[in-house]
């Protein structure tokens, strides 16, 4: 802790997605996440004090695996797989701190823990061949379900069964209102208005045909689409216009074709206006507009 009073070295300042500036004086780049974590335990241990035991909520947003791909010294080349592989297996290690800190508490089969990530990887291969994205087309910052498709792990024993899978379409946004249905707290209005609650999914039950799903990549990248909206089988993505020109559409059945190999825009051009209306009326009034 301390105020950013140093230069970053060049050692640092030359490393992949590593931005130059400020540092405080005993920085340390390969303990940031590993420090992280020892303090999240340490938080549980605070919160799960106490008879009767109070409900708590702990968000711990790592660096790992981002680059730079600074590996602490205990990590290294423990995954056969280059720096990117160890910061994979040290985001894995700071989950096992939470989790044993929660076992210690003697509350860890009473807690939901959720392990995601926040987007695609920027990079597809690993050293030893490792394609992060699997089968998927496109990375971080794209549109393609590379860029957005990504892991989620629940365990919560007695209400999600273990080893379970679903193949219901979900968002990170919908974690706000499945949250408030796990406390039984009701969103306030206007509150969460691209979320959905998604806890059936989790204790095991069909959720109901979810309206649309809409990702953005954020500032425009290597010519890919800026919007996606997917109802269905379909998924739909449109590129922001540049210079005058209109946007630009590519159309996929996500059902047949998960790889997005085939653009069917010229074959269902009513299937895709239709999507674009549809995600004109959600960017104008949010999802949440839909169920209504």
């Amino acid at each position: 802790m301390g105020v950013p009073s140093v230069p970053t070295p060049e050692a640092l300042n030359r490393l992949p997605g590593f931005y130059p500036g400020l540092m405080v004086p005993d920085w340390s780049e390969a303990d940031v996440d590993v420090a992280l974590a020892r303090k999240a335990a340490a938080v549980v241990r605070e919160l799960a004090t106490g008879t009767p035991r109070d409900p708590f909520f702990l968000y711990v947003a790592l660096s790992a695996p981002h680059n730079p791909w600074v590996v602490p010294d205990f990590l290294r080349g423990v995954s056969g797989d280059g720096p990117r592989g160890d910061m994979c297996a040290l985001a894995d290690w700071c989950l096992g701190q939470v989790a044993t800190a929660l076992e210690e508490q003697g509350c860890l089969d009473d807690t939901l823990l959720t392990y995601t990530s926040d987007h695609g990887p920027q990079y597809h291969t690993g050293e030893a061949g490792h394609r992060a994205t699997g089968p998927f087309r496109g990375r971080k910052n794209t549109a393609f379900e590379g860029g957005h498709r990504i892991p989620f792990v629940a365990r919560w024993p007695g209400r999600v069964a273990a080893g379970a899978r679903s193949e219901e379409t979900i968002c990170l946004t919908d974690l706000m209102a499945t949250l408030a249905a796990v406390t039984g707290e009701p969103l306030p209005d206007g509150a969460g208005e691209d979320s959905l609650d998604v806890l059936p999914a989790l204790l095991g039950t069909p959720l109901p045909p979810r309206p649309a799903l809409i990702t953005d990549t954020g500032p425009r990248s290597d010519g890919l689409g800026d919007f996606a909206i997917r109802a269905g089988r379909w998924k739909l993505i449109v590129t922001a216009s540049q210079e005058g020109e209109g946007s630009q559409r590519m159309l996929f059945d996500l059902s047949a074709d998960p790889s997005e190999t085939v653009d069917l825009v010229e074959r269902f051009p009513d299937v895709a206006a239709g999507l674009e209306r549809l995600l004109a009326r959600v960017r104008e009034r949010g999802l949440r507009s839909l169920e209504a």
